[in-house]
């Protein structure tokens, strides 16, 4: 699809501490693990985001640091809204108990409706999550324990989406294509981009993009 317009945050010229506007913080609620028979989690949750200084940043001096408790994690571009497009950044997990994890948020319309890629360096794994009315779905899912996600080290997560088509790339490979068109029960929606951890992960990122289309996706190109 041809690309209207395109964007790079890298955090440098913004001053290290509390993340500053447009960016907004959230949390999701949820269980803590995969087993859909476990209640949601109601106690305690924080979300910490907040721009640091890093001498390990892919772009010097700072980068973007996330940590705290709570089943999903979420730090959105709220002036962002768009149906088409992609998101990219380079992340690093740097620890995490429950989960350890890189993550990307698109067509977020608010807390409980979006949809969510992340990788797992615990379970050597990348999934990709729909979130509507706050219950997440999984619709597609990497080798679980095959996949090579080394915590400690910067990697690469993009997701290019157009209409019911989205590629996920983890260090510039295709991972998975989904085709969402022949089970989904509603329109796509615009929406916002942004980033995304589960549980307990520290994580920083830098050189956040994306880039908006206006035009569709032809069904050979994710093919």
């Amino acid at each position: 699809g041809k690309l209207d317009s395109e964007t790079t945050v890298n955090f440098d010229a913004m001053k290290p501490g509390l993340l500053p506007k447009p960016w907004k913080v959230g949390v999701t609620a949820g269980p803590l693990s995969e087993n859909k028979a476990e209640p949601y989690y109601t106690g305690p949750v924080s979300s910490n985001w907040e721009v640091v200084a890093d001498a390990d940043a892919r772009s010097k001096p700072n980068v973007l640091k996330t940590s705290g408790f709570a089943p999903y994690r979420l730090c959105v571009l709220a002036d962002t809204n768009f149906r088409d497009g992609y998101v990219e950044v380079r992340g690093k997990a740097i620890s995490g108990k429950m989960d350890n994890s890189i993550g990307l948020v698109f067509r977020y319309r608010d807390a409980n409706n979006y949809y969510a890629v992340r990788t797992n360096a615990l379970e050597k794994d990348l999934g990709m999550y729909r979130v509507v009315g706050g219950k997440r779905t999984p619709i597609a899912h990497g080798p679980e324990g095959d996949m090579v996600i080394p915590p400690g080290e910067w990697l690469t997560l993009r997701v290019e989406f157009f209409g019911t088509r989205n590629v996920t790339y983890l260090n510039g490979k295709i991972i998975f294509r989904v085709w969402e068109e022949p089970y989904i029960p509603f329109t796509i929606p615009s929406g916002a981009v942004g980033l995304w951890v589960k549980g307990d992960s520290v994580t920083v990122f830098d050189n956040f993009k994306y880039g908006i289309s206006t035009s569709r996706l032809k069904k050979a190109e994710v093919e």
